[in-house]
């Protein structure tokens, strides 16, 4: 009962998320998934899980360029209910990259979750 209550209060507060990999796929690249880049399959799978129950997920593939980009940064957190972020962004030193959109992440008004992740 109360695992059902949590899933449904999570359910109905989540409508916009973004997951952050620099190893997502590109879905405009317009090039197959890569199964061997597990990071590519799992942004295609949240991807059709989030619109099969009509949430919206923006995958963005990272680069490091992208920290000093305001508008992709705004692109990426406003409106967002939901953060999902790779730990180890760009590889060496990624954990730096991924604890700066963090901060963004903790000081926007409007993020209720955050999902660190790491393979």
């Amino acid at each position: 009962m109360y695992s059902q209550k949590a899933f449904d209060i999570l359910n109905s507060s989540i409508n916009s998320a973004v997951f952050i990999d620099e190893k997502a796929k590109d879905f405009y690249s317009g090039t197959p998934v890569d199964n061997e880049i597990a990071e590519e399959k799992l942004s295609v799978d949240l991807y059709k899980t989030f619109k099969e129950n009509g949430k919206n997920l923006v995958v963005h593939k990272f680069e490091v360029s992208n920290l000093d980009e305001p508008k992709t940064i705004d692109y990426l957190f406003k409106g967002k209910d939901l953060i999902l972020l790779d730990w180890e962004l760009a590889e060496v030193a990624g954990q730096v990259h991924s604890l700066s959109l963090l901060n963004t992440a903790v000081s926007s008004p409007n993020i209720n979750f955050c999902c660190i992740y790491s393979s």
